[in-house]
This record gives structure tokens, sequence and C-alpha cells, in this order.
């Protein structure tokens, strides 16, 4: 009686005694709620986890970038509502310094300096910045360069893998740094949003009491 196949890399044995080449069999790794993974040989889930890294990588590196850059353009809105109560702060300046009770004028130095600090730790939140990037075009062309002037041929497919891991290896570093900065850049910019509001609380009563004060 022939021998069955086993999952240990053993050549098939047919019925007359030869043997089927090139030995082909399925390695059971695992299940999941879509059935079986299954994989063919060695080589080829090493290129396809290879693979699956570079997108992984890629996808979560462009997800720090877009929080990132969400997280620049708040700060950057909350520098343009800041400046705006600003404005208009100095423009009532010489109506509460004239006619203003203490109380009044008081409120209003409050609500200038809050203004002032919301800029501050907006434009803190701006400067806060990534230094590590993905590997470049230019640098990948020429790990790929590189690569061309392997002169063994069995040597490529490890070396192709390894190329793409190193890309995915990089990209990862750069979106865990993007990820911490953007921690940073979102505790200055919670400091903006809170200044912000109590300055807009500070001006409202600040106009109210003197505009009060006008009513006879």
């Amino acid at each position: 009686m022939p021998r069955m196949a086993r999952p240990t890399g053993e050549v098939c044995q047919k019925p007359d005694g030869t043997s089927d080449s090139p030995v082909r069999f399925k390695a059971l790794l695992g299940s999941s709620r879509h059935g079986t993974i299954s994989l063919v040989d060695r080589a080829g889930y090493e290129d396809a986890l290879a693979e699956a890294a570079v997108r992984e990588a890629s996808d979560g590196y462009t997800e720090a970038l877009e929080l990132h850059r969400d997280l620049e353009a708040k700060a950057r809105g909350n520098i343009t509502v800041a400046g705006l109560f600003l404005a208009g702060a100095f423009g009532f300046a010489g109506s509460i310094g004239e006619g203003g009770s203490e109380f009044a004028r008081s409120l209003f130095a409050l609500a200038v300096v809050s203004l002032g600090a919301t800029v501050m730790s907006a434009f803190a939140s701006l400067l806060t910045k990534s230094t590590k990037s993905p590997l470049s075009g230019a640098e990948i062309a020429s790990m790929v360069d590189d690569l061309r002037r392997v002169s063994d041929e069995a040597e490529m497919p490890e070396r192709l893998r390894r190329l793409k891991l190193d890309v995915a290896a990089a990209s990862n570093a750069a979106a865990g740094q993007l990820r911490a900065t953007s921690r940073a850049k979102a505790n200055w910019i919670w400091l903006s949003q809170i200044l912000l509001v109590a300055s807009a609380v500070i001006v409202t009563a600040s106009v109210v009491t003197r505009l009060r004060m006008e009513v006879p």
C-alpha cells in the first residue's frame, strides 16, 4: 500500500513507486472565519508577507500624516480666530480705557493675555515637527540599482525581500514618530482651544460690562 504524503516535505509516492516532481504541499498555518489559510511554499509566503508589510507600513504612514495635517489645520484655525478677537479687542481698547471701570479694564487685560496665550500655544503646536520620513524615491532607486548588480541570481529573491522589509521598517519608524509628534501637537491644540474659549467668554463679559455702564 502506497504511503500517504505527510506535511513534512516528503515526496508523494505513486502506486508504481515513482514520485511527483516538483514536490508541492500545503502547510496548514491556522484558520479564520473565512476558512483555512494555506501556503504553497516558504519563498512564496515570505514574499507575500514582505509585500503585506510594505502595504501596511505605507497605509500606517498615510494615516499618521493625515492626522498630523488635520492637527496643523486646527492650530492655524485657532490662530486665525484668536487674531480676529485680538483685532476686535484692540479696536475696543480706547472705549474701555476712557470710560471703563477698573473691573472692565481688568477683564479687558485678562482677555488680551488669554488671546496672546492662545496664539502662542497654537504656534507651539505648529513648531512641533517630525524629523523622520519614509525612504524617498531616490533612496529606493539607489537600493534597486544595488540589487541589479547582484551577480548570483539565487540571492535575488532574498535580497528583494530584504529591500521590501527595509522600506516597510523606514515607513513604520516615520509613522511612529509622526504619531508621537501628533500627540504633542494635540496637547498644545487642546490648551489653545481652552484658552480661546476662555478668551471669548472674557471678551464678551468685558464688552457687556462696558455697555451696561453706558446705559443710563
